[in-house]
């Protein structure tokens, strides 16, 4: 028995400019919304995207399909690579044909590592849009 090395390698670019972030967070709308539905803010009903009408049947109260703002949306894909690439002390970083190639992990014994720049590379890896932001 014994720990073992866990970890993440991302490769992504030398700098993720604005329109990627904007495409992204545009893909992440999309994501967001294709089988969302919405509650009724006045009655607590649920309605599907497909079924919603714009107007809550039970009670007439206008509804909102899309909850997000592009503010929110920005500013979380924005977030996201904020920090790209880590400068953590759990991370090894090199550039290789005009791109960042990232590892950053460390020994486990079961449990998930938690230096930041693990983290960083988790979220970006566990996120939906990750592509849009030129990541791989």
């Amino acid at each position: 028995m014994g720990a073992d090395l866990t970890g993440y390698i991302v490769v992504g670019p030398k700098i993720v400019n604005d329109d990627d972030i904007k495409k992204a967070a545009l893909k992440l709308l999309e994501i967001k919304t294709k089988n969302a539905g919405v509650d009724c803010p006045q009655c607590g009903e649920f309605f599907n995207k497909e079924d919603c009408d714009e107007e809550c049947a039970q009670c007439g109260t206008v509804l909102s399909i899309n909850p997000f703002t592009c503010s929110d949306l920005l500013a979380a894909v924005t977030g996201l690579v904020e920090n790209w690439p880590p400068d953590s002390r759990d991370c090894c970083t090199r550039q290789y044909n005009g791109k960042w190639i990232v590892f950053a992990g460390d020994m486990s014994w079961g449990d998930e590592p938690d230096g930041a720049g693990y983290e960083i590379l988790k979220a970006i890896s566990n996120s939906l849009i990750y592509e849009e932001l030129g990541f791989e």
